[in-house]
């Protein structure tokens, strides 16, 4: 398989997808010709280590690609351990009595001043280490870096469209598109053969219908052929017997 040359394929990262020194990305990668049109299909990025003497490096094709990590803060470590150490320092440099409950801290301005203080280190530790488990190192992956696509599907080019129309803009494979194709055929067919027996059905009644009227019309002929008269009236029995 060949992918034209200026092919650009794009994918997305997800938030948190950065481990060690590389950037997971893995989901839907979208292939655009030249042309316009788009595939998209389901893959994951792997490493790429190629070694001069033409071999690969151990860890090639391993998920990820490969970057270099930068800090926002490169003292950021060396903050939290001065906030600690100044907070046990404040802590320690408390002056205090033994009471019923133990050792309590005297109520004097220089304690609350220590105090104050001690309080003041440890919200900044915790600040400190917030931004440090969260903000401090990102992965920054040079341009040109090369990486593989493990494709997770079949890949059909032949699939391509404008917008990705074809596909719905998601990784669909031809086996479903087929389903759905023969799904919708089914369907179409299925409405034809309804509306073909919907139709049979009206014919009939009309035929009926029209059946039912010449009935009707000719139960009406046969009522006034019996209604008609057939001649003049016979003559009375008396009236012959008179004449001579």
């Amino acid at each position: 398989l060949i992918v034209p040359a200026g092919t650009q394929v794009q994918a997305a990262a997800a938030a948190g997808s950065k481990f060690r020194d590389r950037i997971d990305v893995r989901g839907t990668f979208t292939f655009i010709w030249a042309d316009g049109s788009e595939y998209v299909i389901n893959g994951i990025a792997l490493d790429h280590q190629p070694l001069p003497d033409g071999t690969f490096d151990l860890t090639d094709g391993s998920p990820g690609i490969r970057g270099r990590i930068l800090k926002t803060d490169d003292y950021a470590e060396f903050k939290l351990l001065v906030a600690e150490a100044v907070k046990g320092l404040m802590n320690n440099s408390q002056t205090q009595y033994q009471s019923i409950f133990g050792l309590v801290p005297q109520n004097t301005n220089r304690n609350a001043a220590l105090g104050s203080g001690s309080s003041a280190a440890s919200a900044y530790a915790q600040v400190l280490a917030g931004r440090i488990e969260k903000d401090l190192e990102y992965v920054q992956v040079p341009a040109g870096t090369s990486f593989y696509i493990y494709t997770l599907d079949v890949f059909e080019p032949e699939l391509r469209s404008i917008a990705g129309l074809r596909q719905g803009n998601q990784a669909t494979p031809g086996t479903s598109l087929q389903e759905m194709e023969h799904a919708t055929a089914a369907a179409a067919q299925q409405l034809s053969e309804s509306e073909m027996k919907q139709r049979l059905e009206q014919a009939r009644a009309v035929e009926a219908a029209m059946e039912k009227s010449k009935q009707q019309e000719r139960e009406i002929e046969r009522t006034r052929a019996l209604l008609a008269p057939t001649g003049s009236p016979p003559a009375d029995s008396s009236d012959a017997l008179s004449q001579p």
